[in-house]
Parts: structure tokens; sequence; C-alpha cells
């Protein structure tokens, strides 16, 4: 009797455990229930598989194709003909329900470990011992298949959920616990309960190290007298509803393509720093060796204008007195001569100077090709558009988290001590998915911050771009200011130059012949201070032109530097900031996205165990039973222990229809 009470306790666990984690499907027309027995260690001896087809259209025959052996009806009369694997039912617009017995391996198989005080023992020597023991129960995925993800190969495994449930004696052991899983003390015996998740670990991709989903339970207990009851598996392959499910995935891939159009923008952003960059460099340089010119410019000025000062004293010391005609025509010459020369090489420097100045136009044109580049670059609406997606995305996870939140506060409301063992795992497992869901949410709140974070410093950048940009506008507008001052400046000079060798030539006439000397030295004096003031100016704007030219240069090397530090900015906002957040979206988050879709598709594509005609849908579960352990006296009465049998498997689908 006991063992019978044991049996039924163990049926509603079973039938519990299948109501909480079967997901609502579509009406499937063919539904398989597989019950395997494991002896003690986990190995499969005996499976039978119980079929449920549906006939929705009440048809009077039903075609079906099984490799089940010894099959016969479970709950009807209805008779069926057999050709090869095709079975015709005569169904008589009935459903039909039968079992047959099969060989094959199950998806999911299960090894069971003992241990006393710490050392593996064997389930035939542990019956009836005292000491700590712990029971591993470790599943293996055996629906291995090889997916495409992202380009590349890797290994992914149908998901199955396993829950797993036993029921111990409290008589004889005391200290209960289970790993992954709950126990449920009503004082005179103990329900343990657990989960298993075989192969997701690796199907997901996800380290350990990060976290962690269990593909064993195990159960510890300090016993007096070991022995154990049947273990129950109940074993789903259901983790996703439907396809329109998958389709939600899908939205993700909108953030993506921003991902990469911001990844694009960036690195043109940085191609176009690289350039301002380049061109200011350059534009440094020209212009520092067009200061250098011009210093030399102001020098051949103002020793020109000193020796004039000696030249006029010359004139006007010959226009006072004719007796030193002769010493003040050969100061002349010889100052006309030097002014001459200084004018020549004044001449010279001017014509580099006017070079220079247009090769500063161009850098400037670089220049402002490099900002337009950086400001066609730049996309602050893509960055926008991904903040905005990301958000819809983190509401769609809070609506999931607050949905199973309520269930969980619905089904406390319902929770007794009757039912306690029923709805208890249903509340853990939504917890789960709770935690799960949290941190997915957390994460993609973490790189919303970034995101925004990233939106403002484009923004910031746009409009330091575009300041930059008027800036140069004005150095241009300066620029050829200068360069037409400087032609302007050569073009005097040349002839100023040409002046000061008529006025040598007419002092060397001075020095040969005096007859003329009043004329002469009156136009001498003349043309003397027509010189001398356009010496001073000439002196005067070099000076300030040079000044000018001073502050040009110095501006050069501040935005030679500031594109710089633009450059080095951009690079370490794209390496520190663009590409770590592409990569996270487009490597782990997307990873993981994509193997979730593709668990689901695996999810979807296994609906049956044996056989399945085509154009028809199913739904498949196992039950894995395994062998009690009782001592040598109770051998007897383990024989009335939970074996599967013709009238269990009819009374559960009597239960289910």
């Amino acid at each position: 009797m006991k063992n019978k009470s044991i049996l039924k306790v163990i049926s509603s666990l079973t039938l519990v455990s299948m109501m909480c984690y079967t997901l609502p499907v579509m009406a499937y027309t063919k539904e398989e229930t597989i019950y395997s027995k494991l002896d003690a260690s986990g190995k499969q001896y005996q499976t039978i598989v119980s079929s449920h087809i549906k006939n929705t259209d009440a048809q009077t025959t039903l075609k079906d194709i099984s490799d089940l052996l010894n099959i016969e009806n479970t709950n009807g009369y209805e008779t069926f003909e057999k050709d090869g694997n095709t079975l015709l039912w005569n169904a008589n617009g009935n459903d039909i329900y039968y079992k047959g017995e099969t060989k094959k391996e199950l998806p999911v198989s299960c090894n069971i470990k003992y241990e006393l005080d710490g050392k593996q023992i064997s389930k035939d020597e542990i019956a009836g011992r005292s000491g700590k023991v712990k029971m591993t129960l470790e599943y293996t995925n055996n629906e291995k298949h090889i997916v495409n993800i992202n380009g590349k190969n890797e290994t992914m495994y149908t998901p199955f959920l396993v829950i797993a449930g036993t029921i111990i004696n409290n008589e004889t052991n005391k200290n209960i616990t289970i790993s992954s899983g709950k126990v449920i003390d009503d004082g005179s015996k103990t329900i343990a309960v657990g989960m298993a998740f075989p192969g997701m670990q690796e199907s997901l991709g996800i380290k350990e190290k990060n976290f962690e989903l269990p593909t064993k339970i195990e159960i510890t207990m300090d016993t007096t007298d070991f022995e154990l009851d049947t273990i129950a598996s109940f074993v789903t392959p259901k983790i996703i509803e439907s396809k329109d499910d998958l389709a939600k995935l899908d939205k993700l891939d909108k953030v993506y393509e921003k991902v990469v159009t911001l990844q694009s923008a960036s690195e043109e952003i940085l191609n176009g720093a690289k350039t301002l960059k380049e061109g200011t460099e350059e534009y440094s340089s020209k212009k520092q060796e067009f200061n250098t010119a011009m210093k030399q410019v102001s020098t051949g000025m103002t020793s020109a204008n000193k020796s004039y000062q000696e030249l006029d004293n010359g004139i006007n010391t010959l226009n006072k007195s004719s007796k030193t005609l002769g010493n003040g025509a050969k100061q002349i010459s010889d100052g006309t001569s030097q002014v001459s020369s200084n004018l020549e090489v004044i001449a010279t420097k001017l014509s580099e100077a006017e070079q220079g100045s247009k090769k500063l136009e161009q850098g400037e044109l670089q220049i402002a090709e490099g900002l337009k580049q950086i400001s066609s670059g730049i996309k602050l609406e893509d960055s926008s558009e991904s903040v905005k997606n990301l958000k819809t995305i983190i509401k769609q996870n809070q609506d999931t988290i607050d949905t199973l939140t309520k269930t969980n506060k619905a089904l406390n409301a319902q929770l007794t001590n009757e039912n306690a063992s029923i709805i208890k795992p249903q509340i853990e497992a939504n917890t789960k998915m709770i935690a799960l869901l949290t941190a997915n949410k957390t994460a993609q709140e973490e790189t919303l911050k970034t995101l925004s974070k990233t939106s403002e410093q484009i923004s910031k950048l746009e409009g330091g771009i575009k300041q930059l940009q008027t800036g140069i506008s004005s150095l241009q507008v300066g620029n050829k200011d200068l360069t037409t001052g400087i032609t302007q400046l050569k073009e005097g000079t040349i002839t100023l130059a040409g002046k000061s060798k008529e006025l040598t030539s007419g002092a060397k006439s001075l020095y040969k012949g005096t007859q003329d000397l009043s004329k002469g030295t009156s136009e001498l004096s003349q043309g003397s201070s027509q010189i001398k003031q356009g010496l001073n100016t000439l002196d005067t704007s070099t000076a300030k032109l040079t000044v000018a030219d001073d502050a040009l240069t110095t501006g050069a090397i501040t935005i030679k530097d500031g594109a710089n530090t633009l450059y080095e900015g951009i690079f370490k906002f794209n390496e520190e900031g663009i590409k770590p957040i592409c990569n996270l979206i487009n490597g782990n988050v997307k990873n993981i996205t994509k193997r979730v879709k593709k668990l689901g598709e695996l999810s979807l594509e296994y609906n049956n165990y044996t056989m399945l005609e085509e154009g028809e849908e199913g739904s498949v579960q196992f039950i894995l039973l395994t062998d009690a352990i009782k001592g040598e006296s109770k051998q007897k009465q383990n024989g009335e222990d939970v074996i599967l049998n013709e009238n269990s498997i009819k009374d559960n689908k009597k239960e289910e229809k």
C-alpha cells in the first residue's frame, strides 16, 4: 500500500511538472509521450511510447506512420492495418490513443553517480548504508547540430528542459538538499525537485564564470539506512510557443544596422580628422617658411631705410656746401648702389613671400576640405535612432518581466499547503526567468547610457567643427588680403629699385661733373625726400606686416596643435567609445540574440520522437523513471514499485482526455 501511495505521488508530481513547464502550443495532430525505464545508474532499458492522434475533423480513417513495435490501442476499440511503417486507423471520427515499444536512444540521457562520505560507490553497494550520501544526476543532450551563427559554424543543441523529482523518507534521512531546485518537507517525507538545461550553456555560448546553466542535479542527505524511491524526470523541448515569437527578435536587426552606420560614420570622421591634421601640419610648416622670409624682408627694409638716412644726410650736405661736392657725390654714389642692391634683395624675398602666401591658401583649402569630410561623416540622427530603438527593446523586456511578476503574484495568491508542491516550482522557474531578463535589461540599459553619451559628444563635436570652419573661412580672407599686400609691396619695391638705379646714375653724373651742380643737387634733394618718405612708409608697413605675420604663424601652430588634439581625441573616441559599443552590440549581444533565435527554431523543429507523417504537426515529451534502491529485506516489496504497464498508461490517457 505504501508503494502504491508513492506511485500516486510521483505520478502527480510528473503531471504537475508537465502542466507547469509545457508552454501553450497549437493544436497538434499527433502528440507523443515517451515513458522510459532507467536502472539506478541511469541506463535506459525499456521505453514505451504513448501516442495521441487528434482527429479534429472527425475523419473516418486516419493515416499515420510509426516505427514502434507491438503497437496496440490503449483507449478504445479502433483497429488499424499496418503496411511497413504505415498505419491506417479505422477511426470512426474518434481520437486515437496507442502505445508501442522502441529501442531508440533518448535525446537526453541520464547518468547517476553515488558517493558515500566523499567516496564514489556503486548503486548495488549503497543500499542500507549509513553516512553522508550525495547523488549526482547528470543529463547529456544528444541532439547536436552544426549551425551558422554570424558566418561561423557553431555547435548547438536542441533545447531541453529537465525537471526531476523524488520522495525521501524522513525517518532515516535528514539535512536533505538539492541543487538548482527545491525541497519540500511535510514532516514525514521530503519531496525534492530540481531543474537542468543540458547543452544550453554551449548553445548560448555563455562562459560559466559569467552565468552557469545547470546540466546536473545534486541531492545530498545524511542517512542511517539508505534507500531511494523512483526518480521521475520530465523532459520537454518546448521553450518557445510559436514562430511569431521568433519574429519579435528580428526587430533587433534594425538596431544592428544603425550600429554599422554609426561605426562607418565614425571611421569617416576619423579619416577627416587625419586629413585635417596632415593639412594643418603642412600649412604650419609653409607658414613658418613664409615667416622666415618676411623677417628677412623686414630686416632688409630696415637696413635700406637706415642706409638711405645716411644717403639723405649726404645729399643735404652736398646741397648745403658745394665745396664738399666731390666727397658728397662719392657718398651718394656709394649709398645709392647699396640701396639699389638692398632693394633688389627685398624684391627677391617678396617674390618668395608671395609664393609662400599662395601655398598658405592651398593649405587653407585642404583644411576646409578636411573639416567638410568630418562634418559629412557626423550623422547625429543615426545615433539618436539607435537610442530610440534600444529604448523600445528595453521596454519590451520590462513588459515581459512585469507579466511574469504578475503571474507569480497570482500563483502566490493561490498557494496553500495542499498545492504547494504544484505551484512553488512554477514560481521558482518564473523567478529565474525574471532574473535572466533583468540581467539582459541591465546590460541593454548600460549600452543605452553609452549610446546617449555618444550622441551628446557628437552634438558637441558638430558645434566645434562649425566654429573651426568659421575660423578657417576668416583665415582664408585674411590670407588673401596678405597676398594682395605682398604683391603690392613687391611691385612698389621693384619700382623703387628702378628709381634707385636712376638715382645712382645721377649721382655718378654729379660726381663726374659739377657744371649743373645747383640744378642737380636741387633735383637730387627733391628725389631724395620722395625716396626717404617712400622708404619710411615701406619700413613701417613691413614692420606691421611682420607683426601680423608673426601672429598668423602663431595661429597656424595653434591650429596645427588643435588639429592634432582633435585627431587624437577622435581617435580615442573611436577606439574607446564607438568601437567597443559596436563590438558589444554586433558581437556579444547580437551573437546571443542569434543563438536564442536558433534555439527557438530547433525547439519548434523537434516535434516527434518516432515518426511523423509529412504535413502533420506534432509535439513530444519524455518521462524518465529510475529503478528504486532498496535493502535486501525490501527486495520482495520492491517488486510492487512503479513500473511501465498498460494500465498506468491508460490511466494517464484518461486523465489527459
